[in-house]
């Protein structure tokens, strides 16, 4: 028995008057196939494409590196596979369309999403066909969900629920947080402060000595940080006012 997303598809099909539809996209393949190719999602020089047309043809085309995943895992019994080196899928494609009998048909597809290549090949192949966007289609088949996809929608809330975290207690925990940092801060300002009031006693006492002694000492600014060094000065000209620089 077929599932019953096809059976949608295809009274949408019908009743948009169109003879087959074709999916390109990650979510509209996804959703149609029942599954993700892994590649699909990341390597754009794949094709993943599936077909629906008339009462009761169906077929999926994958790279041949995932034919095997596919027959295990897709709502499609017909998997067809092409090389992604030797082959155009768009052949592929083309020629599966002939066999379904809809080469000179009206053909959903999606417009908006498959390559120009693919496109431009596909007019060249059934030059009598008429292609039409699908967006609408599938956007309007997926917003009504069937009772199996309502059931994983449950169980995934579900599931989030279990891993929820209470208010308060988050809120504990980003208390707990702020008054760490608040901290840190505080015994980082007060490290800063005493080693800036070390280094202004220095300073001062240098100040007060002959340059000979100065000089012997090997005390140089370039080797006291740039934060001491600006608020020993604060220290020294305004003492009143003087806080770590930033």
């Amino acid at each position: 028995m077929e599932h019953e997303v096809l059976g949608k598809l295809r009274s949408a099909i019908r009743k948009a008057g169109n003879d087959a539809l074709v999916a390109f996209s990650q979510d509209n393949v996804t959703y149609t196939a029942g599954f993700l190719v892994p590649s699909h999602a990341s390597n754009r020089f794949r094709r993943t494409i599936t077909i629906l047309a008339g009462d009761s043809f169906a077929a999926q085309i994958v790279v041949n590196v995932e034919e095997n995943l596919a027959r295990q895992r897709s709502r499609f019994s017909d998997i067809r596979s092409y090389n992604q080196f030797t082959q155009d899928p768009a052949d592929l494609l083309a020629d599966t369309l002939i066999e379904a009998g809809v080469g000179s048909g009206r053909i959903a597809i999606e417009l908006d999403f498959m390559p120009a290549q693919d496109y431009i090949r596909l007019r060249e192949r059934l030059p009598n066909a008429t292609f039409v966007p699908c967006r609408d289609l599938y956007f309007d088949t997926r917003m009504i969900k069937t009772a199996g996809e309502i059931a994983i929608l449950k169980e995934v809330g579900a599931l989030t629920d279990g891993f929820r975290v209470p208010t308060e207690e988050l809120t504990g925990k980003m208390e707990g947080g702020r008054r760490l940092l608040s901290q840190f801060v505080r015994a980082k300002n007060a490290s800063v402060t005493a080693r800036a009031s070390s280094v202004a006693s220095h300073s001062a006492a240098h100040a007060r000595s002959p340059a000979s002694t100065i000089r012997a000492s090997g005390c140089r600014a370039s080797t006291i940080p740039a934060d001491i060094r600006c608020f020993s000065w604060h220290l020294r000209h305004s003492p009143g006012r003087a806080r770590p620089c930033a």
